[in-house]
């Protein structure tokens, strides 16, 4: 378990409301948001919720620090915190930090690979008005931490910081966007050769050769490449601060005039991966240039339009004016000048005003995308080759919930037919089925707990697809069983990895079979072919396959043996499948000739809405 502060970067940016509608906001997406839980406040509601602590906030005039305190708290991979945990874990922490009557709204997020909660808490107590700043809240997490792991039983993380705080920061710019830091490269390039240096001249000349330059900055050092970019001697390593330096080396000495060839210099790049990533970087680095260049359009337009009603209203006042000019009394000029001056002043706080939301929008369009994200918006658009960069982020073990797995080779990277609601930054596709999400992560299928009959019989549709018809599942003994029902009576053509399920899974379909009553879709395409060999003109009629998935027309529904069929008509044929009791309902309300949509995971829909 992780937990971790989340500073505001800009203070004017810090709003109470907006981290709230951040943290509650589903994105349209299913499971992204868990339990909200709002605490010392009178509203049920988050938005009121958040009404309520700005409203405390604004009566307290002389703090001027960030008013907001934002928490996170983040699990292993494969951890399922139940809610009792989760509440336990927040009440816990908010009483170590001092939060315990402030106001906080709570919110459980499931879109990433790692289950996370985030916290919104007010500083300002409601009652005393004062602003509570916690001293070292990261000792207070630490601390804390190791208890909840032990307690919970939960995986035992590190909490205790190795790190010097630029080497936390280069270190999180490579998990969050990618890129490689110049901290990062002189460690991974050079630092066993730093530390061997016995003099300050071979320490130059270490340096030298990297294409970087030790200089003296306020009471220390700085490592500086050649485009300016600086870090502090110390980020790298304790040992190279200056008072540790001078302890090691001498006196510190500037370095020497003469030139030394260099062997490498710091490039901006992805972090160093096994997959070749030149090829999408290349891409990357010319929509990134397109992309600036069209924000630069659209901010030149922007200004063109502001610059020419700023004209036009000068103008139209210029001639107000000079008709003004031709008006008798003294009195009356005042006033009509009075009057165009006032006009004037408004239509130009109405541009100043339309000015701004243009500069708004065009901000909103040209915010840059980082490595990663671009990643993730690649892979969404079905890019295998992002895709295959991200999953090759981390290794993953073995999976730890509900899954469905393969053995071999994986037949493909996409599976067809599903709706992508997500793509995480380690290479995870979120897929939509039946209002819940199975998550692809290149190796499994995992499955959240408590599925339906319905989305379980999907993803065993969905496996076959992802990795053949031989499949390992792995979960709950509860989960087990329901794959193995699920699988039968589907009459679904798969294999079962682990001996055991495949004998229920046959044992279970051959019982099936002996008590199971006829195949209703037989028997009417039986039917319907004989009234056909008799001369009656009818369509032939066929069972529905996987093959078929597409649009067809809505030719009906037939009842037989107490069962429902669904007929779709093609160009030369009819179709029949086999519906349930919810599918026969809402296909009640169809008109005969309706255009019905069916994708290979027999999911009908009609009108872009499923049925």
């Amino acid at each position: 378990m992780i937990v971790k502060h989340i500073p505001i970067r800009k203070l004017n940016k810090s709003s109470f409301s907006g981290l709230v509608n951040y943290i509650t906001n589903a994105m349209d997406r299913n499971e992204r948001v868990g339990t909200i839980r709002i605490t010392n406040c009178h509203s049920d509601h988050p938005t009121w919720a958040a009404i309520e602590a700005e409203n405390i906030q604004e009566q307290n005039k002389r703090s001027l620090v960030d008013k907001t305190y934002h928490l996170l708290v983040s699990f292993r991979e494969g951890e399922q915190p139940s809610a009792e945990m989760l509440r336990s874990i927040e009440d816990r922490l908010c009483a170590a930090l001092g939060y315990e009557d402030h106001q906080r709204v709570s919110a459980v997020h499931h879109d990433t690979d790692h289950v996370h909660m985030h916290m919104a808490i007010n500083k300002v107590h409601p009652v005393k008005l004062t602003t509570r700043q916690p001293y070292n809240d990261y000792k207070i997490f630490a601390d804390l931490c190791i208890r909840l792991e032990r307690e919970f039983g939960l995986e035992i993380d590190n909490h205790v910081p190795h790190r010097t705080p630029g080497e936390a920061k280069a270190h999180d710019m490579e998990m969050a966007a990618g890129i490689e830091s110049l901290i990062g490269w002189i460690k991974r390039g050079c630092l066993p050769e730093l530390r061997a240096a016995s003099s300050w001249e071979e320490l130059h000349r270490v340096l030298a050769r990297s294409g970087l330059q030790l200089v003296e900055r306020g009471n220390g050092l700085v490592i500086r490449d050649a485009q300016g970019i600086a870090v502090k001697a110390s980020s790298i390593e304790r040992a190279f601060s200056m008072c540790a330096l001078e302890k090691r080396l001498g006196v510190f000495q500037p370095a020497p005039a003469h030139e030394i060839k260099v062997a490498a210099r710091y490039e901006v790049k992805p972090v160093a991966s096994r997959i070749d990533t030149r090829p999408l970087w290349s891409l990357y680095q010319q929509e990134k240039l397109q992309h600036k260049q069209r924000h630069a359009v659209l901010r030149d337009r922007a200004k063109q339009r502001r610059d020419r009603r700023i004209e036009t209203a000068k103008k139209m006042a210029n001639t107000q004016r000079t008709a003004i000019t031709l008006a008798k009394g003294r009195l009356a000029k005042s006033l009509l000048y009075s009057s165009v001056s006032d006009g004037f002043m408004k239509e130009m706080r109405a541009i100043r005003q339309d000015y701004q939301a243009d500069q708004r929008k065009v901000y909103e369009k040209g915010k840059h995308v980082v490595w990663y994200d671009w990643l993730k918006a690649k892979a969404w658009e079905g890019n295998a080759q992002a895709l295959e960069v991200l999953r090759h982020r981390y290794d993953r073990g073995q999976a730890k919930v509900n899954s469905i797995a393969g053995e071999g080779i994986d037949r493909v990277n996409y599976l067809s037919g599903a709706k992508i609601e997500a793509v995480t930054k380690r290479g995870t596709i979120h897929y939509q089925v039946a209002q819940t999400v199975l998550r692809d992560d290149g190796k499994v299928l995992r499955l959240a707990e408590h599925v339906s009959q319905q989305v379980v019989e999907s993803a065993l549709r969905m496996g076959v697809q992802r990795f053949g018809q031989k499949l390992a599942i792995n979960g709950t003994d509860t989960f087990r069983r329901q794959v193995v029902e699920v699988a039968a009576n589907a009459k679904l053509n798969i294999v079962f990895a682990a001996p055991d399920m495949e004998a229920q899974r046959q044992a279970l379909t051959t019982s099936r079979a002996s008590t199971s009553i006829p195949d209703v879709a037989a028997l009417y395409i039986a039917e319907r072919t004989d009234t056909r060999s008799k001369g009656i003109d009818i369509l032939p009629h066929r069972r529905y396959g996987d093959a078929d998935a597409g649009t067809h027309s809505f030719a009906g529904l037939r009842q037989l043996a107490g069962k429902t069929l669904m007929l779709l008509q093609t160009q030369s044929e009819m179709l029949v499948l086999p519906i349930d009791d919810k599918t026969v309902r809402q296909a009640q309300r169809l008109k005969i000739g309706s255009q019905v949509d069916i994708n290979s995971l027999g999911i009908v829909r009609t009108r872009g809405r499923r049925i």
